[in-house]
Formats: C-alpha cells, structure tokens, sequence
C-alpha cells in the first residue's frame, strides 16, 4: 500500500489528551467515508474531547462519534473500555449485515502512557481471537510523518501529513476549547505605509534610521518614564558628596501614555526616510505638515493603537501582500507548499503558515 488513503478503517479509535489537534489530523485522514471514531478520553481531556468531536460532526460526514471516559492512570479502566466499545461494534456488524470484515484502527499519537499500552493490549488480544486486522497509527510531530506499525520483520511505513489537511484559525482555537480576546481584524491597517516600511527594512541603513526614530521620538514621546529610584542623598544623610551628582532623565517603560496625552503629542517625521514619510502623510491625511499628530491617525482605532501598530502589527500586514503571491505549488493530494518567511524591523522570522481565517 502506497498511499495513506489505502490505511483508512471503518472505525477509528482515537485517544484524546491535552492536545487534540493530532487527533483531529488522524481523524480526517485515517477514517473511511461515513465511517465510526471513538474518542477515548480520561477526565482531564474530557472538555478536549467534547470539542473534538463537535469538530467532526460539523467538518465531516463522520455522523458515528462516540465518546468514552476512562482512568488514564488505571491500566484495568482502558483495558475494559476498548474491549466494550470493540463488542458493541461486533454487534453493529451484524445487525447491518454487512458483508466482508470492517477495517478496525487504533491513533494513539495522545493520550497518557497506560492509555496507550492498555489500548493498544486490548486490540491486540481482540485481533488474535477474532482474526482480524488492527491498522495502529501514530503521528510524528517532529517530521509531520504518520507512522503505521509494520509487520514483524518490516520497517515502518509512513507518509508526510503536514499539507494533509486544512484546518482554520477559528478552528484551531475551537479545538483547543479557547475563545478569541477580540475580534480579528478583516482588513490590514495602513497597508501601503506598511508595504513602504518593507521597503525600509530591505536597506540596513535606512532599517537603522527608523529603529532609531522608534527609540529617539516615539518611545521617548509616546510613553511613560520609568519611576526614578530613591535618591543617593537619602542613604548618605549628613555625608559630603565626593564628587559632582549627575542626575539623569528616567528612561521609558513599555507603558503607554494616557490617550489624552497621545492625542496631544507633535512628533517629528523620521529623517532620510521620505518615501515613507510621504506615503504615511498620505495614508494618515496628515498631508503637508511637519510633525505627526496622534490626535486623528486615520486607519486606527486610536492613538495607542498606531503606537502598538509601528512596533507589532507593521510586519505582519506588511507580509500578507507577498504570501499569495509566494505559496509554491502543490502535488497530489497532499502535496507539498513553500513556507515563506521574511525578515522584519522585530529581526525576527515570520513564518506564513497554512491556515485561514
């Protein structure tokens, strides 16, 4: 068998854990077209496997999800469990006449160690009894390989799975039972200032002139002064000074300034940078003038949002115009994709990943 669709049972038993993601992987991929899976799950991943299956119902045509609680630290407890849900699927069997043997399957990429053994026995002990095929399955998250246990004396067998299927943002999170904050903005924020400030940065020279007005005009500006520690004097009472005090300025915190006083600031426009300059005059309508005002910065919820903007949000908007442009090209079904990577003001990777709001 030479492809990863030749290994898709009929029913999957999947072991859920901390993180379900593997699983909802194994899920699409390993089970037939209206197929079973059980989800086998232990008291701490019970909400995990909640998510999980609700995931299923509405990605898939997989309408036979059960789920099944057990003591992941008692070997008995799983044991028992997959020898249950492997006699009520007998049962189904039978009562539907099918004919010829359905293909059982065992993930168990997740889940604790005795869940994975004592599962794993279970099946085992059920194909020498029943004579029956057990397909048992694991996915490698350093290689993004889904492994299948061989036959004795064969090596392992396994296929690249990391295009294989695609899940959402809002997916991800959904999986993870985690809620967004906010909501995601639909739109970039000052696009074309920020395909110019990619510009910049693709010139180390003008890359310093910038990060040099971050720390010069808008971080010195824009933010609070650190609190200025206990004066020397108050520890040196009574006690002449052995040489001349230099006291300097507080240096700025990663606090924000009030909006009240944003809105007030006058800063002025990086020097040596008029190309950007310029196309940020335009895009903010402030056209013509000499400093930048934070009291209106068009394009941005506020003051502090534009702030945040320069230092956080630039790169990323900055890169989006360029990932459709630069996504490769796929091959079969789960073919490969280039991971486009660009190097921003934060001198840090951002990689684009596979996913979609």
């Amino acid at each position: 068998m030479s492809d990863i669709r030749d290994y898709r049972v009929d029913h999957l038993l999947l072991l859920v854990g901390s993180n379900p993601l593997p699983g909802a992987v194994a899920g699409k991929l390993l089970t037939a077209t209206g197929g079973k899976i059980t989800l086998i799950y232990s008291h701490d991943s019970c909400a995990l496997a909640q998510k999980l299956s609700s995931w299923f119902q509405r990605t898939t045509d997989y309408s036979d999800i059960e789920l099944f609680e057990v003591k992941e630290t008692d070997a008995t407890s799983v044991y028992n469990c997959v020898s249950k849900v492997l006699k009520a699927y007998e049962k189904l069997e039978k009562s539907a006449n099918r004919t010829g043997k359905t293909r059982v399957g065992l993930n168990y990429t997740t889940g604790t160690k005795v869940m994975s053994v004592q599962a794993y026995r279970a099946l085992e002990d059920w194909t020498r009894s029943h004579h029956r095929d057990v397909i048992f399955s694991y996915l490698d998250a350093h290689t993004l390989q889904m492994c299948f246990d061989p036959a004795p004396g064969r090596d392992v067998i396994s296929f690249y799975v990391g295009q294989g299927v695609d899940i959402s943002i809002r997916g991800l999170l959904e999986l993870h039972n985690w809620e967004l904050k906010d909501q995601p903005i639909a739109e970039p924020v000052l696009l074309e200032s920020a395909k110019a400030l990619l510009a910049v940065h693709s010139s180390p020279t003008e890359a310093k002139v910038w990060t040099q007005w971050l720390r010069d005009e808008l971080f010195l500006k824009a933010r609070k002064r650190a609190a200025l520690a206990s004066p020397f004097w108050v520890f040196q009472s009574g006690k002449e000074l052995q040489q001349p005090l230099r006291v300097e300025q507080p240096a700025p915190n990663n606090e924000w300034k009030s909006k009240t006083a944003l809105q007030a600031l006058a800063i002025p426009w990086p020097k040596n940078l008029p190309e950007l300059c310029e196309t940020m005059r335009t895009e903010l309508k402030q056209d013509n003038t000499e400093n930048l005002t934070l009291k209106d910065v068009s394009g941005c919820k506020n003051a502090e949002d534009f702030c945040k903007w320069c230092i956080e949000k630039l790169p990323q908007v900055a890169e989006r115009p360029l990932l459709h442009e630069s996504q490769g090209e796929r091959s079969g079904e789960f073919g490969s994709r280039r991971a486009l990577r660009i190097r921003c003001c934060c001198d840090a990777w951002i990689p684009a990943f596979r996913f979609c709001m």
